[in-house]
């Protein structure tokens, strides 16, 4: 449905309405489809106020069936006028609420649905989006009932939908458990929502015909065309796997792996279990995990988001919010709920935490979620305990945020916009927001030019440096006051030494750094001097070092270059190219021959692009230009869904390399995901080595 592609314009470059014959706006028309838009209450408010919109989608006409028995019996004349030609119609209500009387009026007098009402024409579907409130009133099912037995309607709103209480992927759910199972206290098990029992549809009314009214479900399809498959579709409606499938599943994963690894893995499990609890101190921050890809979400990282929870005064802040951070969130536990919780109970508690927001930059995969995330918020919190979510965001953010405001009025009140190119941590606004029971000492915004480099080098080509490049990023310093031992907030000031220009560190204090999307920066190195905590983006393996150069991104040793300058005991890496569902393989011990058999597999790749002979295609062993961090057990590779504490860090990081050897390191040809997993050119090295591996 190529039409529906420009229906996210901005609603002011909407010509005036020309109604046609069907009285909707002028259609979007594509070879394979007919789209038109239905402004609801467009005379009452006019369009550039209309907020609520349905479609009716028409497809080609198509050769009907024509009953030569039947025509001769009744007299008709041979001719070709009498081959009949049909459409195919389908139509999607939008989601109207229960107090919007209004619209939901509009909708029932709408003159665009009149001619199916009437039986002129037939309605193959209609799929509706309002709550089960809205579908289940006398006045809609009497509505929906007037366009006759011949149209079903399938039902995806809340309440009338069957809720997916499982992932939409199963080898992201399999993935996850493999790590919860090594390693239960960083990869917790994933929550599922709650399977919401939908609304019985046989008892909504009883003037509709068998099986016309349906439960919307992950994957379902309705076949409009062709018209031999015309119809409901469940081939592919997904289900989830039994918890015998499952720990199957594990065990054979487990039995996959050498002995030895599985012996080093479980002892290392055991001794940084035991070291935790003989760990007298406390924790004073957790990480959450929510995104950790770039650019577009995968089936093993989303995009960008960390949710920092604060032990001292039982708060939360969330550093960059992709889109779907919401739905990561819902599958994890929030830390001050014990028993088992449902999924509401979840969502209300998370609300509850979450009263900051830092976004770092303006790229879309840093900040969409932030829509979802504030209607939620305001959705789950009772009146009397509901306060605004403070965002810090770059201008055009807010802005963004501003305008879908004008649409979504009920937002306008639910958040609070700080302009982070002049925020000042002294402000009073800003003090309130960030320093609410003592917790957050100090925030600062450290502007870094995404052309600065350790190295002072830049990409020559212009072109080149606007690739996903935004013009500034801006890094977060965090001081946080570290929680007792009774679990309170301690006092404690920040000196400052105007001779050295640097902070003087307080015992008391914890320091926390997050990069943003950002090429070595010399300015964060000085503003996080003796940080606790380094959160680095790592977008690329050093042998793409040039790739990290035009796109303005970091490699993984550049991350822990920076970490070293700025002499961090703690660097956790996060922000991967989608490549890398799990340990990029710069952390393997045989990352010299993993990197050639990769470049062997893009160079064969490339040989069948260019119709020319792999046989002979082969590659020298890569001579590396940085020392690669084989061996290093002072890093943290972040993953979706893992949780942290400040205090279990020390042991985190030993698990690096063991993670290294027990998930492979490249990708294996031939497996379903690895489509989803790898670029275009590693999915096309991939299937063109496994062609020449089968011939």
């Amino acid at each position: 449905m190529d039409g529906v592609k420009n229906f996210t314009r901005p609603m002011d470059n909407y010509l005036p309405p020309k109604i046609d014959k069907l009285g909707a706006v002028v259609p979007y028309v594509t070879k394979d489809l007919t789209l038109y838009t239905v402004p609801l209450g467009l005379k009452s408010v006019g369009l550039e106020s209309c907020r609520h919109f349905a479609y009716i989608g028409e497809t080609p006409q198509i050769p009907g069936k024509f009953f030569l028995e039947k025509a001769l019996e009744l007299g008709v004349p041979k001719g070709p006028t009498f081959e009949p030609t049909l459409s195919q119609y389908f139509s999607i209500i939008p989601s109207i609420a229960s107090t919007e009387s209004t619209v939901l009026q509009a909708l029932m007098d709408e003159a665009a649905f009149q001619s199916f009402r009437s039986s002129e024409k037939l309605l193959q579907v209609m799929v509706h989006l309002s709550s089960s409130v809205v579908v289940q009133s006398a006045k809609y099912m009497q509505w929906i009932a007037s366009f006759g037995p011949a149209t079903k309607h399938i039902f995806v709103g809340p309440g009338m939908a069957k809720d997916s209480a499982h992932t939409s992927y199963v080898a992201e759910r399999l993935y996850s458990q493999k790590l919860a199972s090594l390693y239960p206290s960083m990869f917790p098990t994933l929550l599922s929502p709650d399977a919401a029992v939908p609304t019985d549809l046989t008892s909504m009314a009883t003037v509709f015909a068998d099986e016309q009214l349906i439960h919307g479900e992950a994957m379902l399809k309705y076949n409009i065309l062709p018209l031999k498959r015309a119809g409901l579709d469940l081939s592919e409606a997904l289900s989830t796997p039994s918890e015998t499938d499952t720990q199957t599943m594990l065990a054979e994963f487990e039995a996959s792996l050498e002995s030895s690894l599985v012996t080093r893995a479980h002892d290392y499990r055991q001794q940084m279990t035991s070291a935790i609890q003989n760990d007298t101190n406390v924790d004073n921050v957790r990480f959450y995990f929510l995104g950790t890809g770039c650019a577009i979400p995968s089936k093993y990282r989303n995009v960008s988001s960390t949710l920092l929870y604060f032990h001292g005064s039982q708060a939360a802040m969330l550093l960059d919010c992709g889109e779907g951070s919401w739905h990561q969130l819902q599958r994890l536990s929030p830390p001050t709920l014990t028993e088992p919780t449902t999924a509401i109970q979840r969502a209300q508690e998370w609300s509850r935490l979450i009263q900051l927001v830092w976004i770092s930059h303006l790229h879309a995969d840093h900040h969409l979620g932030l829509i979802h995330l504030i209607v939620q918020r305001k959705l789950h919190l009772p009146a009397d305990v509901f306060r605004p979510l403070f965002i810090i965001a770059p201008m055009f953010v807010l802005r963004f945020l501003e305008e879908v405001a004008v649409m979504m009025p009920e937002i306008a009140d639910a958040f609070v916009g700080i302009p982070s190119n002049c925020f000042d941590p002294t402000d009073l606004l800003c003090t309130e927001c960030v320093t609410e029971d003592g917790v957050i000492a100090q925030l600062q915004r450290n502007t870094i030019d995404s052309t600065i480099e350790a190295s002072g080098s830049s990409s020559s080509d212009p072109e080149e440096e606007e690739v996903h490049a935004a013009p500034s990023t801006n890094g977060l310093v965090l001081t946080i006051r570290k929680t007792t031992s009774c679990g309170m907030a301690s006092s404690a000031t920040t000196e400052h030494n105007p001779d050295e220009g640097v902070e003087v560190e307080d015992p008391s204090l914890l320091k926390i750094v997050y990069s943003g999307d950002t090429r070595p920066s010399e300015t964060l190195i000085l503003w996080g001097q003796d940080a606790h905590i380094l959160l680095h983006e790592a977008t690329f393996e050093d042998d793409k070092c040039m790739e990290a150069v035009q796109k303005k991104h970091s490699t993984i040793n550049e991350a822990v270059e920076v970490a070293r300058l700025m002499r961090t005991p703690h660097l956790i890496l996060t922000h991967f190219s989608q490549r890398y569902h799990g340990i990029p393989m710069q952390f393997h011990p045989q990352y010299p021959l993993l990197l050639q058999q990769q470049q062997l597999m893009e160079a064969k790749a490339t040989a069948v692009e260019q119709g020319t002979s792999v046989a002979d295609v082969s590659v020298a062993t890569p001579v590396l230009q940085t020392t690669p961090v084989t061996a290093t057990t002072d890093v943290v590779v972040a993953f979706d869904f893992m949780t942290v504490s400040d205090r279990e860090l020390t042991w985190a990081k030993g698990l690096t390399p063991l993670l290294a050897e027990i998930f492979p390191a490249l990708p294996v040809p031939g497996e379903e995901e690895d489509e989803d997993l790898l670029g275009k050119e590693e999915a096309a090295a991939a299937a063109a080595a496994t062609g020449r591996n089968q011939g």
